[in-house]
C-alpha cells in the first residue's frame, strides 16, 4: 500500500515540497512522531513500568534459585504506607517456593527469553523433567526409569530453569536496559528522529547524518514537526529550522548509552 493514502494533505504537500522518494517504511518512521506526541499520559508511563518489571522477576528469580538451593524459610514483607504497617510471611514449606520458583521462572522465560537469545547468543530452551523426578534416576533401575518417564503427560514437565550464573547476567542486563530505558523516555523526541535520521540516511533519501545534517534535510523534519503539532513557529530561518533539528539528535547522542543495550522503545 502506498504511503500516500494515509497521509494528510499538509504532510502530501510536504514531501512533495522536498521531493523526497519515500516508501510505506519511511512514512511509517515519520508515523511514530506523530503516534508519540498524541498518545495518552498513560501510554507513556506504561512502558518504563514494564521495563522494571523484567528487572523485578530476575530478582524475585535469583532469591527463590538461592532459597531452593540452601533450603530455610523465605521471608517476604509488604509494606502498607496508608496503613503504616507491615505485613509479613515466612514461606517455609518447599513444595511451595518450588512452585513460586517455577512460575517466576516461566515469567521471565516466556516474556523475555527471545530477546537474550538475541542479546546473549544463547539457544532456546526445550521443556525438561524438573529435579525431583530426574533424580529418581540415581535411585531406581533404569528400566524402571525409563518407562516411569514415558508414562508422563506434558503437564510434568518445565520450561528449562535459568541458572544462577545465567541470572547474574541477565540482572546486569535488565538493569542497564531500565536505566538506559528511562534516558530514552525523557528524550523520546531525539530516539524518533534519530530512528527517522537513521534509516532516511541508509535509504538514500537523506544527504548525510545527525553530524552534520544538512540543511535541507533538518527543515524538512523541523517542518514535519510543526505540521504535528510538536514544533509550532515555522517562521524560523533556515538556520534556526537546522539548529532545533540538529540539538534534538543529539540529545540522545551525547548520553552514556551502551551500543549493546537494545531500547526498547515502542
Amino acid at each position: 500500500m502506498e504511503w500516500h493514502s494515509w497521509a494528510s494533505n499538509e504532510e502530501k504537500v510536504l514531501i512533495e515540497k522536498y521531493s523526497y522518494k519515500l516508501e510505506y517504511k519511511h512514512y511509517n518512521l515519520l508515523l511514530d512522531l506523530s503516534n508519540y506526541y498524541n498518545e495518552k499520559e498513560g501510554d507513556r508511563i506504561h512502558h518504563p513500568n514494564t521495563e522494571r518489571c523484567y528487572y523485578e522477576l530476575a530478582c524475585m528469580l535469583y532469591i527463590l534459585i538461592k532459597a531452593r538451593k540452601k533450603g530455610g524459610k523465605l521471608s517476604m514483607k509488604i509494606t502498607e504506607e496508608e496503613k503504616a504497617s507491615n505485613v509479613k510471611i515466612d514461606i517455609i514449606e518447599h513444595e511451595n517456593i518450588n512452585y513460586l520458583w517455577k512460575i517466576t521462572n516461566d515469567q521471565l522465560w516466556g516474556n523475555r527469553h527471545e530477546d537474550y537469545m538475541e542479546v546473549f547468543g544463547w539457544e532456546d530452551r526445550q521443556s525438561v523433567l524438573p529435579e525431583d523426578i530426574t533424580r529418581g534416576k540415581k535411585t531406581m533401575p533404569e528400566v524402571d526409569y525409563n518407562n516411569w518417564v514415558a508414562s508422563m503427560d506434558e503437564s510434568y514437565y518445565i520450561n528449562e530453569p535459568y541458572k544462577e550464573d545465567e541470572i547474574k547476567t541477565i540482572l546486569k542486563y535488565e538493569k542497564a536496559q531500565m536505566e538506559s530505558f528511562n534516558i530514552v523516555m525523557r528524550e523520546r523526541l531525539s530516539f524518533y528522529l534519530n530512528k527517522v535520521v537513521n534509516a532516511f540516511v541508509k535509504d538514500g533519501i537523506f544527504k548525510a547524518g545527525y553530524k552534520p545534517i544538512s540543511t535541507e534535510d533538518a527543515c524538512f523534519l523541523y517542518e514535519y514537526l510543526c505540521i504535528i503539532g510538536i514544533t509550532e513557529d515555522n517562521e524560523l530561518s533556515r538556520r534556526e529550522k537546522k539548529d532545533y533539528i540538529r540539538f534534538e539528535l543529539m540529545k540522545l547522542k551525547n548520553k552514556n548509552l551502551h551500543d549493546e543495550i537494545k531500547l526498547l522503545v515502542p
